[in-house]
């Protein structure tokens, strides 16, 4: 009795074990890194224009290795932890990102938190130049180098939630993903998208380019790279969304802008 009993409890101990070693694995190896898949509804309306660029509107801006930032930091640059009721929490009381990008990050999570989607922590935003250096010497083959990291312009964060090493198995990045465009936020760096942007994917690096620059890629399912070449490209559009119009346009100098139309 006794060595039938054996024979059956050793391999189901084993086999409790293997269960146990690949829960582990699903919770907490890296899943699939996300693409840049378009957004299946299609909301904003493109017309191409035949009028010449005003220059008008702030410069969609540009940061990597070809394109460094400049290391003079912002002047809307705000301490997070000293805002109230942001919607999100923090990993360090020194985290600060310009206004703007605070302003639409905080509609942004308060919307998640409407939705029930809740636990959200930024973990990291603006860095100085030198700050940047130390985080590359330090990750040397993760970090950015000094000049060419988004988090130098303060118009970049990243983001993380409570209990999960991997961001993208959790219900915070499916909700982030599916709604960030329409606050002005991009993924920056989508695993399909490494050749272009020069980065490999992280799910947890979000830059604000405002609208309607934000909702177009996510509807086209373009990186930053590939929106500036198509705007570039057309010269002059018109897009309407939400029932707000404005006209994005790149000048002679390739300098993409958005404004609303008249």
């Amino acid at each position: 009795m006794k060595k039938n009993l054996r024979r059956w409890v050793l391999p189901a101990a084993g086999a409790l074990l293997l269960a146990a070693v690949a829960l582990c694995v699903y919770y907490f190896a890296p899943g699939p890194a996300p693409a840049a898949q378009a957004l299946s509804q299609q909301l904003v309306a493109l017309t191409p224009q035949s009028s010449p660029p005003t220059g008008q509107g702030a410069p969609l801006v540009l940061i990597n290795r070809e394109h460094p930032c400049p290391s003079i930091a912002p002047d809307t640059l705000v301490n997070l932890y000293a805002q109230k009721d942001r919607g999100f929490s923090l990993a360090s009381s020194e985290i600060a990102l310009t206004n703007e990008t605070f302003q639409a990050a905080k509609r942004m999570f308060t919307a998640a938190a409407h939705d029930g989607v809740e636990g959200f922590i930024i973990s990291s935003g603006y860095r100085n130049r030198q700050a940047q250096q130390a985080e590359y010497e330090a990750q040397p083959t993760l970090a950015a180098l000094p000049g060419a990291s988004e988090h130098e312009s303060g118009l970049a964060f990243d983001v993380t939630a409570y209990g999960h090493r991997d961001f993208t198995r959790t219900p915070q990045y499916a909700w982030l993903y599916a709604n960030c465009w329409d606050y002005g936020f991009i993924l920056r760096y989508p695993s399909d998208k490494t050749q272009t942007t020069g980065t490999p994917a992280e799910s947890w690096h979000y830059r604000y380019v405002g609208l309607p620059h934000s909702r177009i890629m996510g509807e086209r399912g373009l990186c930053l790279e590939e929106y500036l070449d198509y705007i570039r490209t057309a010269g002059v559009i018109r897009a309407e969304y939400q029932g707000q119009a404005w006209l994005i346009e790149a000048d002679s100098q390739g300098v993409v802008r958005a404004y609303p139309a008249p």
